[in-house]
């Protein structure tokens, strides 16, 4: 699980980088790191440590939760057994205001048993409205 949250934090900061227009080049001059450490962030080879996730953050406007937006569901899809590829991935288009809403207030659920309870019927409506774009 950790080499796919790796990649999937690499892919968020590639969309991230190119839709605020962005280039590897610059983002890379902005914290003073080489153009091939980015690319490796962005493939999910290197780890992106927390501070980094911020400083990125705030170097391309954007809050801290756009880093997390797949990781919610992905943890849901691993605990269901659902896969992860990339058009899951692709799917997801809650705003980063909308996620961040979303995780302040998931996280102010005290129960471990509720929160994941909540996190399951996030799943099932987004399997429920799948099967009506089908139908």
């Amino acid at each position: 699980m950790t080499r796919q949250i790796d990649m999937m934090m690499g892919k968020r900061l590639s969309v991230i980088r190119e839709r605020q227009g962005v280039s590897q080049d610059t983002l890379a001059n902005s914290i003073g790191i080489s153009v091939q450490e980015i690319q490796e962030y962005e493939k999910g080879s290197n780890r992106m440590s927390a501070s980094l996730v911020c400083q990125l953050a705030t170097i391309l406007d954007v809050c801290i939760s756009s880093f997390f937006e797949n990781l919610v569901i992905s943890s849901i899809q691993l605990q269901t057994g659902k896969g992860i590829n990339s058009q899951n991935l692709s799917k997801i288009s809650a705003t980063d205001q909308d996620m961040h809403t979303l995780v302040q207030y998931i996280s102010t659920i005290n129960s471990d048993d509720i929160r994941h309870a909540v996190l399951l019927l996030a799943l099932a409506v987004s399997e429920n409205d799948k099967q009506a774009e089908v139908n």
